[in-house]
C-alpha cells in the first residue's frame, strides 16, 4: 500500500510558512535550535572573552544564533 505525501507535504508547507514554530518533519524548530544551542555558544563566548577563536556548526545554528544578537 503506497504511503500518502500529505503529512510529509504539510510539514513542509508549515516550516515554510513559520520556521520558528515548525521544524522539519521529526526535526527541531528554530526556537528549539537555539534554546539548545545558544547556552553552549555563549559559554564559550564568556571562557574565551577577549580572544579570538573559532567555531564551527550547522549552518542553521549559526544563523538562528547570530539573528538573536
Amino acid at each position: 500500500m503506497p504511503h500518502s505525501p500529505a503529512p510529509i507535504l504539510g510539514t513542509v508547507e508549515q516550516f515554510v510558512e513559520d520556521a520558528a514554530d515548525h521544524g522539519y518533519l521529526g526535526g527541531d524548530n528554530l526556537i528549539q535550535i537555539l534554546e539548545r544551542s545558544a547556552p553552549a555558544l555563549d559559554a564559550l563566548l564568556e571562557k574565551h572573552r577577549g580572544s579570538q577563536i573559532v567555531g564551527v556548526a550547522h549552518n542553521v545554528v549559526n544563523r538562528v544564533y547570530v539573528a538573536n544578537y
